[in-house]
């Protein structure tokens, strides 16, 4: 009608006495965000957390482990298939959180999966689950492992070591690592609770999957450096070579290092936190036996640092 022309107009004719372009304005603005909103099918919603896993088997075990109401979201030419739910605490409040997997292991395809979960929903906290490989001693099969640094341990210089007379006699590696650490808030949280929840998980795991008649180790939480490469590891010496340019790896996997990057470079005031499940000990031995269950547990000990503190840090602040 009349009066929008008029106010549109208002809106380019802007004079400083007439503050009737502000209606103007907030009226277009609103119906381009809902334009915009349609297109890309963004729901609106502040997300609190965002979880990538690096398979479709571990979302589905990690999304049974932290709620029972995910709702399916897909954005239009997006190959990733997104899931929503809230969580409350006994106080009533409440979180939203968005999860969606990579297409296949390693670093390049979760920076990606990660650089969309960071732009597209903003959450204050990007969280990894999932399995990796841990060190034997104090580490056994279905510990929880908490990064508190990550780096790409195949990050480096390959080099030649020669003779006096120009002979190849070695080749070295000379590593270069880019540690990104967890932030001292959240390494404070998790450090004063790691011994808290094992029980708990242990009984969960068993109401979860009660037809299995395996007894499984108590999840025992550890905190330590996890490095990232490009490849399953299946040699038995890694931690002890690995232990000579960084003496405390706890952890190998393929995507957490992508995770911090990915987050230090897009939003420095994200949060990123890897929570992984034991499911090998990195040598040649290898099974499944304790996959599932490694998953679950990390899963978890995530859902149970959301209940009692994650949930109160975002609604402060809100």
């Amino acid at each position: 009608d009349n009066e929008d022309i008029i106010d549109e107009k208002s809106f380019f004719l802007y004079n400083h006495e007439d503050l009737s372009w502000q209606k103007c304005f907030l009226k277009i603005f609103d119906e381009k965000l809902n334009q915009f909103n349609l297109k890309y099918k963004l729901d609106g919603k502040q997300y609190d957390i965002a979880i990538i896993t690096a398979l479709n088997e571990e979302l589905e075990i990690a999304k049974e482990a932290i709620s029972t109401n995910w709702n399916i979201f897909k954005r239009t030419n997006d190959s990733n298939i997104y899931y929503t739910t809230q969580l409350k605490n006994d106080e009533g409040k409440q979180i939203n959180i968005i999860a969606t997997h990579s297409p296949v292991m390693g670093m390049a395809n979760a920076a990606c999966v990660s650089t969309k979960l960071l732009l597209n929903f903003k959450p204050k906290m990007i969280v990894m689950l999932g399995i990796c490989a841990g060190r034997e001693k104090p580490i056994e099969l279905g510990h929880i492992i908490v990064a508190d640094k990550v780096y790409d341990y195949q990050a480096g210089k390959i080099e030649d070591k020669k003779d006096e007379k120009g002979k190849i006699i070695e080749t070295i590696f000379k590593p270069s690592f880019d540690e990104h650490p967890l932030d001292k808030d959240t390494l404070g949280i998790i450090t004063s609770v790691k011994k808290e929840y094992t029980t708990q998980i242990s009984e969960d795991w068993k109401k979860y999957n009660p037809h299995d008649p395996k007894t499984y180790n108590v999840p025992n939480v550890h905190i330590g450096p996890m490095g990232s490469g490009s490849a399953v590891i299946a040699k038995d010496e890694i931690f002890n070579e690995l232990s000579e340019h960084s003496r405390k790896i706890i952890a190998l996997e393929m995507e957490a290092y992508s995770v911090f990057v990915a987050a230090s470079i897009i939003d420095r005031n994200v949060k990123p936190l890897v929570i992984k499940g034991v499911q090998d000990l990195a040598g040649a031995k290898k099974d499944d036996e304790y996959r599932i269950y490694s998953i679950y547990t990390s899963a978890r000990f995530f859902y149970y640092l959301c209940i009692n503190f994650f949930i109160e840090i975002s609604n402060e602040d809100n």
